[in-house]
């Protein structure tokens, strides 16, 4: 025991006379060490969030996981292989040119060689996660570095759509974008919060939160969790209009159509006639707060869009003569929808009756498998091709359960036509019978509130 005493206390004094006798010599190390760490980037990355003031705190609703990002995050970490231009046309992305060969089979993509990764690293086509490029029923092959082809089994000419979507490798590291991905937060697997740093300078470090409903949101927005959010409930109008430091801003949503679906295989509406009837008993001029009438499924800045197709108008009378000799009974037909498009929905049950209809709305936080007629929010693909929505073979998508052997054929020719200005004609012709058999009415492009703090 003695021994063990006397040898601590014979190393304490070697270690004590070492620190008094190199002291300064210490103190510089260890500052030197500290600021080398500071300035490192994984260390100034991590705790930089703390000090930033330039903060933007985005609330958005529950549309991806860890594995699949929001689109709205993607696009700010990253570039796809394609982008679409204004009319909806493809455009190079990261891919600066693509060929199509095989009749329309086989895609070639080409990349410059000069690309880097968000973490510096270079382009590589094999880095690419595999979910960005792997699709069922198409084989994927890396001719070189630079080099990816695509193989399909039948001609599609809206195969480039599905490259529209920003890509990735492996740890959610980017390519040529402004911002890459700071943290990530989930609970239970359900992703909570995405934190994004800034590539550049000036730029806000910004902060996704998640929130499974828009009443989430508004919550989340009064507490000070977030400093903006975007939605199409029109409520918000009211309840933040006496907050002074908040400001609402109303944009027309071009990319989504409120849409009222149809079963067309079930009675009263397997009858076109009733269909119609229905389309002329809407009050459009009714819903003008709500958004701009929208006239076909085709989005109305595509290059597919056809001006020629007539506007529906509010015929109450024809809709009521038509309503008289099919005597539907006195059973209410079934609206059903979300609380979102609640006042919508009022307004159609309104003009509705006044057309002979007798109208009962049920509200959901569902999609319903079975109905007579549904109101939401329907977002089309930007690509024309519509094949998955309305042709008779597709159980799950095609949701008016629509069985029309023209617009099976307009769709078929649709996407196996390469040439744009063909394409262009059929979905002409698409559109034109679209509105003769009305599986659904195209009500109208809605409002998006932009909510934002301090402005």
């Amino acid at each position: 025991m003695k021994i063990v005493l006397k040898k601590s206390r014979y190393y304490y004094w070697v270690i004590s006379g070492f620190v008094r006798k190199y002291s300064k010599l210490i103190v510089i190390f260890f500052i030197i060490a500290f600021f080398a760490l500071f300035f490192s980037r994984t260390f100034f990355d991590f705790f930089r969030p703390v000090f930033i003031l330039n903060k933007q705190k985005i609330g958005i609703l529950r549309q991806g996981t860890i594995e699949h990002l929001p689109q709205e995050v993607l696009e700010q970490i990253s570039t796809p292989i394609v982008r679409y231009g204004k009319t909806g046309k493809y455009l190079p992305g990261l891919a600066h040119k693509w060929e199509i060969i095989n009749e329309g089979r086989t895609y070639i993509f080409y990349f410059p060689n000069n690309l880097h990764w968000n973490d510096g690293s270079a382009f590589l086509v094999e880095d690419i996660d595999q979910s960005f490029v792997n699709f069922p029923q198409v084989e994927t092959k890396i001719l070189d570095d630079y080099t990816l082809q695509f193989t399909l089994k039948k001609p599609l000419a809206s195969f480039p759509s599905i490259l529209t979507t920003p890509i990735l490798k492996r740890n959610l590291v980017g390519i040529n974008s402004l911002y890459k991905v700071a943290r990530v937060r989930s609970e239970y697997g359900d992703l909570k919060q995405i934190s994004l740093l800034p590539i550049g300078q000036g730029l806000p470090y910004l902060v996704y939160r998640i929130y499974n409903t828009t009443e989430d949101l508004v919550l989340a927005y009064k507490l000070g969790e977030i400093d903006q959010f975007s939605t199409n409930n029109s409520d918000v109008l009211t309840e933040f209009k006496n907050w002074h430091n908040t400001k609402i801003t109303p944009q027309v949503n071009y990319r989504q159509i409120v849409t009222l679906f149809i079963n067309n295989q079930k009675a009263p509406f397997d009858n076109k006639n009733l269909r119609s009837a229905l389309a002329l008993g809407v009050d459009y001029l009714a819903l003008e707060e709500y958004g701009e009438q929208a006239r076909s499924p085709i989005l109305p800045f595509s290059w597919a869009y056809s001006s020629d197709i007539k506007e529906l108008n509010y015929e109450p009378e024809i809709s009521a003569s038509v309503v008289t000799n099919n005597s539907l009974g006195d059973k209410p037909l079934i609206l059903q929808t979300s609380y979102e498009l609640e006042q919508i929905a009022k307004i159609l049950k309104s003009s509705l009756e006044k057309a002979g209809f007798k109208i009962e709305i049920r509200y959901l936080s569902y999609i319903p498998t079975d109905y007579e007629l549904f109101l939401t929010i329907w977002e089309p693909p930007i690509d024309p091709d519509q094949y998955v929505f309305w042709h008779q073979t597709q159980t799950q998508g095609n949701f008016s359960k629509l069985k029309n052997v023209k617009i099976d054929k307009f769709l078929e020719d649709g996407r196996a036509e390469i040439s744009l200005s063909k394409r262009r004609l059929v979905y002409a012709k698409f559109q034109e019978v679209m509105l003769e058999e009305l599986p659904a009415v195209f009500l109208l492009y809605p409002e998006n509130f932009l909510v934002r703090r301090g402005i």
